[in-house]
């Protein structure tokens, strides 16, 4: 009972403060970060109290185009999520890297383990969703054009920038990948695309029976 009040208080006083920085009402604010999906059970408050500052962050830097007022200001909330993403995702890296020189992991079974797994595991989630509606080739092409966008442009226009911009001198600039397991990862992935292709004919002809 007395962690269910600390809660109210805390989200009613938090509510008050924000409604009262944006000159907007406490309804307004509620729907808008979503106080009302903080939950019954002390997991999901708990989960609420830790998420809600980054909640309020997002909900003062990225304008919420869905409104009427915010209609026109689509291409800032479109630059401000990009920003959000590539803040977090070297945050993210940065962290993954600390742990494990801690643990004394290198960084390249790090980055195909864990730093993989939190990536790859939304993408799942949404090529399974889309394949049970009945779209499989857009669930495939999801999980194998994700990885080409990120290798083809996310990696290969950054170092071409570099290379651009670096002076012609042999031996003295280049980029430099700081990995050593860099042919695992690619042998990984070369054989997982063998298999996509060998057993792509059974996966499209069982869907074309359902």
């Amino acid at each position: 009972m007395y962690y269910d009040k600390s809660i109210q208080n805390f989200a009613k006083r938090s509510w008050k403060c924000v409604s009262n920085m944006l000159n907007k009402s406490e309804e307004k604010q509620e729907n808008t970060i979503g106080i009302e999906k903080c939950g019954r059970s002390c997991f999901t408050k708990t989960a609420w109290i830790v998420t809600w500052p980054i909640h309020l962050v997002f909900l003062f830097t990225i304008p919420d185009c869905e409104k009427p007022r915010f209609k026109s200001w689509f291409p800032l909330t479109f630059i401000m999520c990009i920003v959000w993403i590539g803040s977090l995702s070297y945050i993210v890296a940065w962290m993954i890297t600390i742990i494990g020189d801690t643990l004394m992991i290198p960084d390249s079974v790090m980055g195909i383990t864990f730093l993989a797994a939190g990536t790859s595991v939304p993408e799942a989630v949404s090529s399974v969703i889309v394949a049970k509606q009945g779209h499989g080739s857009m669930g495939i092409s999801n999980s194998i054009g994700s990885n080409t966008f990120d290798i083809l442009l996310c990696l290969g226009l950054p170092w071409l920038i570099k290379a651009s911009l670096t002076p012609a001198e042999p031996g003295h600039y280049w980029v430099k990948i700081n990995s050593m397991g860099l042919e695992y990862s690619a042998i990984s992935l070369l054989s997982t695309l063998l298999l996509l292709y060998l057993t792509s004919g059974s996966i499209s002809s069982s869907w074309m029976r359902q």
